[in-house]
């Protein structure tokens, strides 16, 4: 039986990881908040625009490494896009 590393019930810790469309939401508001293009935030990070324009829409689901090298060119730590997902997430869970 393979156990899952998310906690089943714990105060402040969410039940399940954010989703990629609620991921690629908050990276969306960070690249908006600098202002920035995909074409801009893709060439920094040096993805594709096509793979950023996807990660955003939730259709895909970025590596840490993507995640990091986002993170980076945003000025933000990479935990700040799951902070801000799980806020996204919340009334759409409860």
């Amino acid at each position: 039986m393979v156990r899952s590393a998310w906690p089943r019930k714990a105060p402040g810790v969410p039940v399940s990881p954010p989703l990629p469309a609620e991921l690629g939401l908050a990276i969306r508001w960070f690249r908006k908040k600098r202002d920035l293009s995909i074409e801009e935030l893709a060439g920094r990070a040096d993805i594709h625009t096509t793979y950023l324009s996807g990660i955003e829409l939730g259709k895909k689901n970025p590596s840490w490494n993507v995640i990091r090298s986002l993170a980076e060119e945003l000025d933000v730590e990479a935990s700040a896009f799951v902070i801000l997902a799980e806020e996204l997430a919340e009334p759409a869970r409860d």
